[in-house]
């Protein structure tokens, strides 16, 4: 039934039998390698010069532990660190607080703003432009605050990559925003109704990537993995983790990709949604 990895056979000789391979029966071989050897030597000092076993058998029980914990980049990581990242995500999505008031200013049965504009004959999609684009620099500049918080009165050890840190956080609030423009330009939703639907879906997000449990976004690589990909709160995080644990940017890359299209797509379907919208009378 395999619930045997490996039987050791006791006779004249040490034998051990196993029916596969893996990382149990790997140990328990090197085991009794290691075991088979210092036999051997200890044999040989009794033969050859007995007044040594002790220090012999000393040295044997007070050996070295050769073994070291250690990132791939090198870096000493603090556990605790990776609530910081979540804590960042979760700030760039709230960027979306400002992505919902965007959507809503852009609709003439939302708000007065939204009003004139559909009354203006400048065209839409200048309009959203203009918007999208002040709302994106505000909201950079207070996450840039943030970090510099963070960094220099916390001093959280964000890394020294500080290029690609920024990039995380422009990509990050590209996509905050972005989906709080989708969400502020569906029609029918009540500006509260939208506001409960924005704070629920960003601190849910921010839950699973591992913001109040950290294990949480482990827990799910092992069971539903595709659902990192899918939560952009996860993304970001594991970004800004990849830079401290990996000496390659591939995952950091393949993360931020995935965040500018989801981006672009939510910008893309906003647009239309805001573009296309028209009233019987105003």
């Amino acid at each position: 039934k395999e619930d045997v990895v490996a039987i050791i056979t006791v006779n004249e000789s040490i034998n051990v039998t196993v029916t596969k391979s893996g990382i149990n029966q790997t140990a328990i071989q090197s085991f009794v390698s290691q075991y088979l050897q210092k036999e051997a030597l200890i044999k040989d000092v009794m033969t050859t010069n007995p007044a040594a076993i002790d220090d012999l058998i000393a040295s044997m029980q007070n050996e070295a532990d050769c073994i070291k914990n250690a990132s791939l980049s090198g870096n000493d990581i603090d556990p605790m660190i990776t609530y910081f990242f979540s804590l960042i995500a979760m700030a760039l999505l709230f960027g979306g607080f400002f992505g919902l008031k965007t959507g809503r200013q852009l609709k003439a049965d939302t708000s007065p703003e939204g009003l004139r504009k559909s009354l203006s004959p400048g065209k839409k999609g200048t309009f959203i432009t203009a918007e999208f684009l002040a709302t994106y620099i505000i909201h950079i500049i207070s996450v840039f605050v943030l970090l510099l918080y963070l960094m220099f009165v916390l001093k959280i050890d964000l890394g020294n990559q500080f290029g690609y840190i920024a990039l995380i956080c422009a990509i990050g609030s590209l996509m905050g925003i972005s989906l709080g423009l989708f969400i502020g330009s569906i029609p029918r939703i009540k500006e509260n109704a939208q506001d409960v639907i924005y704070v629920t879906l960003s601190l849910t997000l921010s839950f699973f990537s591992g913001l109040m449990f950290a294990d949480i976004k482990i827990m799910i690589q092992h069971s539903v993995p595709v659902l990192n990909y899918i939560n952009p709160a996860t993304l970001i995080a594991d970004a800004f983790y990849s830079l401290l644990v990996y000496d390659t940017h591939e995952r950091y890359f393949l993360n931020i990709g995935v965040l500018a299209i989801y981006a672009i797509v939510l910008c893309f379907v906003s647009f239309l949604m805001t573009r296309r919208k028209s009233y019987a009378s105003l």
